[in-house]
């Protein structure tokens, strides 16, 4: 059945998550990124909320500042505390947070507040040719146009 609801869940359109730990170096997560191909990490430690790294980070927090990847590590940069979503909520919701906090990156958690993936920016613009398909897609495309987006 290709009904809205069951295409415009931000589970069908996230990508797995790679987790590091807080004591690992930019220069070994940045090789870690390249070597999966993707442009973000979850970094975690015990006790403490996780939070994320991003290719921008990397670059607006140590190369542009002169720091040594190599000493450098993810606790020193990591941004916290994460905006999320729920993974019942929709790639419109998704795309609506992402707008509004000014971020490309998402991590989706589970109801009992784990993370279980992340939805891109990448990952939406995937998702809208698809959904925006499907006739129930008017009465929301109808909702977003009326809609306004407060910077």
């Amino acid at each position: 059945m290709n009904s809205l609801t069951e295409w415009d869940k931000v589970t069908k359109w996230m990508h797995a998550k790679t987790e590091v730990p807080d004591s690992l170096t930019i220069r070994k997560i940045a090789e870690t990124m390249v070597k999966r191909g993707i442009g973000s990490v979850i970094v975690v430690s015990s006790g403490e909320e996780p939070a994320m790294l991003t290719e921008r980070d990397i670059m607006s927090k140590v190369v542009a500042k002169g720091l040594d990847p190599g000493k450098t590590l993810a606790r020193d940069i990591a941004t916290k505390p994460l905006v999320t979503i729920r993974e019942d909520g929709t790639v419109w919701d998704a795309a609506e947070l992402m707008s509004k906090h000014h971020i490309r990156r998402l991590p989706v958690v589970s109801n009992d507040g784990k993370i279980v993936g992340l939805i891109t920016t990448r990952s939406v613009s995937d998702a809208l040719p698809v959904i925006s398909r499907f006739p129930e897609t008017e009465a929301l495309m109808d909702s977003l146009r009326r809609m306004t987006h407060h910077v």
